[in-house]
């Protein structure tokens, strides 16, 4: 049997999480604060700040029988989560800038529930292989990747004013349309 944990976790070894206080469980009601953002700024700094954030399948801890069907995928659900400590900023200050990196968690979330959305429609036809919601899982973060450096690069990282304005609505529509599924 494998374990679908540790093959996931090879996909994320740029990123380390702990259990404790280190991470944010994205919500509506809750924003995030430059107190969130305890990291130290990368050595190669690209901007005023830098939000870490990942999308977390639960339970991470299933296993996969000799035929590639993951046991209990029917509880299998997914997370996106704010990483406190590898997230980092010069700007304390600066709403601007913490309104743009909000839009980045925002996109994370936006991508969970896509990835959820996809999880849900493979339970639903009874599609249980490792292989199946991996390759669910892989297309969704690469799509995720890109529209998060399409922000980047139509914002100027949050530079533009005018460009951030419209990606929040553009955000906020999408996350409000998702919340059908939800």
């Amino acid at each position: 049997m494998k374990n679908l944990l540790l093959i996931l976790s090879i996909f994320f070894t740029s990123f380390t999480y702990s259990q404790d206080n280190s991470t944010i469980v994205w919500e509506e009601s809750k924003k995030l604060t430059w107190n969130d953002f305890q990291g130290v700024t990368d050595s190669i700094n690209f901007g005023k700040a830098k939000t870490s954030y990942r999308i977390r399948i639960n339970p991470e801890e299933v296993t996969v029988d000799e035929n590639d069907n993951i046991q209990g995928y029917e509880n299998m659900t997914v997370q996106a989560e704010f990483d406190k400590k590898h997230s980092w900023s010069l700007a304390k200050f600066d709403t601007v800038v913490l309104a743009h990196e909000q839009l980045h968690f925002d996109i994370a979330e936006l991508y969970a529930r896509k990835i959820r959305r996809q999880f849900y429609k493979n339970i639903l036809a009874k599609r249980k292989t490792y292989e199946r919601f991996w390759a669910d899982y892989k297309v969704l973060w690469e799509e995720c990747s890109i529209f998060q450096n399409k922000l980047d690069a139509e914002t100027n990282h949050g530079r533009n004013k005018e460009q951030n304005k419209l990606w929040r609505k553009l955000v906020s529509d999408e996350l409000v349309k998702s919340e059908v599924f939800e």
